[in-house]
This record gives C-alpha cells, sequence and structure tokens, in this order.
C-alpha cells in the first residue's frame, strides 16, 4: 500500500489499480503517512483532478476499499436492499412514458439515419463511378445531352 496526499484533496491510501491509476497520472507515493503529508502532490486541473474527484467519490460510495484515510473498512454491501433492483425495474418503465426519454430516441434514430445514408452514399456503387469519371467524360456525356 501506498500513501498519497495532496494540494486540496484527502490523503489516500490506494493499492492495486488505484495505485496504478495514480502513479501513471504522475503522482508520488510514499511508503508512510508522514512522508506523504510532507511532500503533497499538487493537482492540474483537467484529466488529474477528474481521476482525484473519482477516486474520491467511489471511496464515499464503497468505503470497504483501501482508499481515503479515515473511512474504515464496512462491506459495500453492508446495509444494502435486497429489493432495491425492483424499485429499478419501476424506474425503467416509469421513464418509458417520459416525454424526454422519447425524444432522446428520436435524436438517436435520426442519428442513425444520417450515418446509415452517408456511408451508404460513399460506398454505393453509383457514386463509386461518380467519382470515377474523368472530366472528360462528364463534358462528353453533358453535350451528347444538350445536341
Amino acid at each position: 500500500m501506498t500513501w498519497f496526499a495532496f494540494h486540496g484533496y484527502p490523503d489516500i491510501n490506494a493499492a492495486g489499480v488505484e495505485e496504478k491509476e495514480l502513479v501513471a497520472a504522475r503522482f508520488h507515493g510514499y511508503a508512510t503517512k508522514a512522508e506523504a503529508d510532507a511532500n503533497p502532490n499538487s493537482v492540474m486541473f483537467g484529466p488529474q483532478s477528474f481521476l482525484l474527484d473519482s477516486l474520491q467519490l467511489s471511496h464515499q460510495t464503497n468505503p470497504a476499499g483501501t482508499g481515503i484515510a479515515g473511512l474504515g473498512g464496512a462491506s459495500p454491501l453492508a446495509g444494502a436492499n435486497p429489493l432495491s433492483g425492483v424499485s429499478a425495474i419501476g424506474d425503467f418503465f416509469s421513464r418509458l412514458t417520459n416525454k424526454n426519454t422519447w425524444v432522446r430516441v428520436g435524436e438517436f434514430v435520426a442519428g442513425a439515419l444520417i450515418l446509415y445514408v452517408g456511408l451508404k452514399a460513399i460506398v454505393a456503387p453509383e457514386g463509386q463511378r461518380v467519382a470515377a469519371r474523368t472530366t472528360k467524360d462528364t463534358v462528353a456525356s453533358i453535350a451528347s445531352k444538350v445536341k
């Protein structure tokens, strides 16, 4: 386990994937909390701050991990309601009657249709023949129609 300290964020005692993510984000970890507190990492806005925000959020919702100092080690399933899936099903069906859901579905269908038509125009043999024509052929065909 490795301790990481940051300006403006709580200390994190990370191991495994979290530790690798923090090191990949160019944060330096220490063997003890005291060393980490003596040398806190600066956090740049953007990917580094987003990573720390997501780690902090995951430890608030699941404190069982190695995570943020002082959050204890309770099981993530402790006190979980076994019937919460039933309410999720009800929520799904209530969203089906929501106007905004159907607006999003319509936008998706329209976007997929536009994408399909565009790809079809690029790939279709008619489009390939038009693209392969030379200027001389095009002028000859126009001239023959004019006569």
